[in-house]
């Protein structure tokens, strides 16, 4: 879920809607933009490579996103690799902030010197 601005708002959105009024303008008959302000569902799918004006490969987010409802009809192949790097980036900053998750004092891991800061002290 996103939300769409005309003005400002998240570049992905801009260029995902770009690219859905180009669609528009040839023909898809299957496509509404919802209003500027309003959220909108998407996910990213793993579609054939894209390209920009200047024939590099693209690997940015809003030329891989597509309606979730349009994604559903036309059985589009949803990106796993990316949803499944955002999870474990999430989880990876969650654990190494929580304490809980930290080994005790005691604990081997946590008795070994780190080389760097006796040099510096």
């Amino acid at each position: 879920m996103s939300k769409w601005k005309a003005k400002g708002g998240l570049p992905c959105n801009k260029i995902f809607m770009e690219r859905i009024r180009k669609r528009i303008a040839n023909g898809e008959k299957n496509i509404k933009i919802s209003d500027s302000g309003k959220h909108f569902s998407y996910v990213v799918v793993n579609d054939s490579p894209r390209y920009k004006e200047d024939g590099t490969k693209s690997i940015r987010k809003g030329d891989y996103m597509e309606f979730a409802n349009i994604a559903k009809e036309f059985n589009m192949e949803i990106d796993i690799s990316y949803y499944l790097e955002q999870m474990v980036g999430m989880c990876a900053r969650f654990i190494n902030e929580d304490d809980s998750y930290q080994p005790p004092p005691s604990d081997k891991i946590m008795q070994i010197k780190d080389s760097d800061k006796t040099l510096f002290l």
